[in-house]
């Protein structure tokens, strides 16, 4: 590689066997929990440990999939910048109803395929898998009413507000949600709040255990790291364990490289149209492909070295022009000479050889010859008459 050009050879494979060296670990990924088939019923939650192995991509996305005969569902979605030898640990709740207040997905009641997917675009990691039933009762409510032997009436009312709040955090980026929770009913609660859609370490909930009054009000925090979410739109949900009632976080996270990276490009884009600098087109390609995959840092090293070449380019021009207006300065003859646009391209292209070089400083004294001598005379030399 030179920076703007990328050469490849063929290749052929290594095997490497070192007797005194353990065998490597292969590429996939090894899910050891759950070890089993398991059972999920509404609000369940779902503990899972895994880790990947890839030897030919530092950035992942591992998606713990359910599916059936019918369908594919990602229960969770979570990427990676580098290959981990360490488990990975999740902890989500999923509601298994179809009551619109999903965390994960809708499941129906029914066996499924259960196992990690862990993906680079181009590379492919599927790991074992074990069969997850889903047993789903009669979903209860986020309240009920039913009358006691005395003709009292107990209603069981909880509420979490706001239920709808959007963030936008750059990637890096810590914040903090508060959240309010209220009894409206008229029996005292006590229940375990849960987070979804992010890593145990990505989020602090406190306090997580709430006891509430009826008429009571109480304020937890929720503070959030944008590290542990994907670029883009992340959907965060707070619930109780024993409640269908949820608060969702909608969280936008932008990375500032990205918006670097597609401006240095776009300036490197027109400087190739511009100057017509279409051996650079494949470079440009390469970098936005590298955008696309989310390695910034290295488009951004692509585009500035196609920027640089081209101001390369620009500078012998501009040399060029130097000394031909010094010719023009310094000769009392009938005309003058300019630099001719239409090879300006050619310059820039081919001025960083030796050839270029060469071919440049013979126009550069073949134009001093014409001026001094007059283009007449310097034809009829050239022509040998």
């Amino acid at each position: 590689s030179s920076g703007s050009e990328i050469l490849i050879s063929n290749n052929v494979t290594m095997t490497v066997n070192n007797p005194l060296l353990p065998p490597p670990s292969p590429a996939g990924v090894n899910m050891t929990k759950p070890s089993s088939d398991f059972t999920v019923t509404s609000k369940d939650h779902i503990n899972v440990t895994y880790k990947f192995v890839s030897y030919t991509h530092t950035k992942m996305t591992c998606k713990i999939i359910a599916s059936n005969s019918t369908n594919s569902i990602v229960l969770q979605s979570l990427s990676w910048n580098n290959n981990t030898s360490t488990d990975i640990i999740s902890d989500f709740g999923v509601y298994a109803t179809t009551n619109g207040k999903d965390v994960g997905a809708n499941l129906s009641n029914g066996n499924y395929t259960f196992y990690v997917n862990c993906s680079s675009g181009s590379e492919i990691l599927i790991s074992n898998n074990v069969t997850m039933t889903v047993n789903n009762p009669t979903s209860q409510n986020n309240s009920y009413t039913s009358s006691g032997g005395g003709g009292t009436t107990t209603v069981l009312s909880v509420k979490i507000y706001p239920s709808d709040t959007e963030l936008n955090l750059s990637l890096g980026e810590s914040k903090s949600v508060e959240l309010t929770i209220k009894n409206e009913g008229n029996v005292n609660f006590e229940g375990t709040l849960i987070v979804s859609g992010i890593r145990n370490d990505g989020y602090k909930l406190s306090p997580s255990d709430v006891s509430i009054s009826p008429g009571e009000e109480k304020q937890v925090t929720l503070m959030l790291n944008s590290s542990y979410m994907l670029e883009g739109k992340n959907e965060i949900k707070v619930y109780f364990d024993n409640l269908n009632e949820v608060a969702l976080i909608s969280v936008f996270v932008e990375n500032p490289l990205r918006e670097e990276a597609t401006k240095v490009c776009d300036n490197a884009k027109e400087y190739i149209s511009t100057m017509n600098l279409s051996n650079l087109m494949n470079n440009y390609t390469t970098a936005m492909r590298l955008i696309s995959n989310g390695n910034y840092e290295g488009a951004i090293q692509i585009c500035n070295t196609i920027i640089n070449y081209a101001n390369g380019g620009i500078n012998e021009m501009n040399n060029t022009n130097k000394s031909i207006n010094t010719l023009n300065q310094s000769s009392n003859t009938r005309g003058s000479i300019s630099a001719n646009p239409r090879i300006t391209g050619y310059f820039i292209e081919n001025v960083k050889t030796p050839k270029g070089e060469a071919i440049l400083v013979s126009m550069v004294a073949i134009a001093g010859l014409a001026l001094y001598l007059g283009k007449g005379t310097l034809l009829r030399i050239l022509l040998g008459k």
